[in-house]
């Protein structure tokens, strides 16, 4: 069959050259031009014997080729699709996860902060509590150093004053007094 196409080709390529030729005003010669008609037949089918194969094979590894070189484009087009889908969905998480976080730590900045500022009070308070007792506390004292000095200034006081309205006989009088008071204890 491919042949048969091959010599209707050649024909054709004659009957043009017998037409160009004739048309330029040039001597065609039948004969010559069936010689040339069958060299070129020959030169064709040499060709076609020693090249069909070849390009075949040529032309059929060239279109396995391709069609696996699309094959595997379409595989990493899916591949692809399919990670970026994978992706999408991870930083949707991501981004939810984000916002979570970020809530969680304004709740907890608060709660802190809550935390932070009931101490601070309760610290506040047990500090004045204690300032409360610390102030009685000295305060006592302050009364009862001034109590002390007030009772030794009474002492002084009241020695002072004996010691200027008592008479010798008085004081001998009160000193024997008080050793019958010990005699009788004893």
């Amino acid at each position: 069959m491919h042949i048969f196409r091959i010599i209707a080709t050649g024909i054709v390529i004659i009957l043009m050259a017998h037409d160009a030729v004739a048309s330029s005003g040039g001597h065609f010669s039948l004969t010559n031009e069936i010689f040339k008609g069958i060299n070129f037949i020959i030169f064709l089918a040499i060709l076609y014997f020693l090249l069909f194969k070849k390009a075949k094979e040529f032309f059929k590894t060239r279109s396995t080729g391709v069609r696996s070189a699309i094959e595997d484009a379409d595989a990493a087009r899916k591949s692809a699709e399919e990670k970026l889908e994978e992706i999408s969905d991870k930083l949707e998480t991501v981004e939810q996860e984000i916002s979570s976080l970020k809530s969680q730590a304004k709740e907890d900045g608060e709660r802190i902060q809550a935390k932070i500022q009931k101490e601070a009070e309760e610290l506040a308070a047990r500090v004045v509590k204690q300032a409360k007792k610390n102030i009685e506390m000295e305060t006592k004292k302050a009364r009862a150093r001034l109590q002390q000095e007030a009772t030794l200034l009474a002492i002084e006081i009241a020695g002072e004053l004996i010691q200027k309205n008592i008479k010798p006989e008085d004081q001998n009088r009160l000193i024997d007094e008080h050793i019958e008071k010990m005699e009788k204890l004893s």
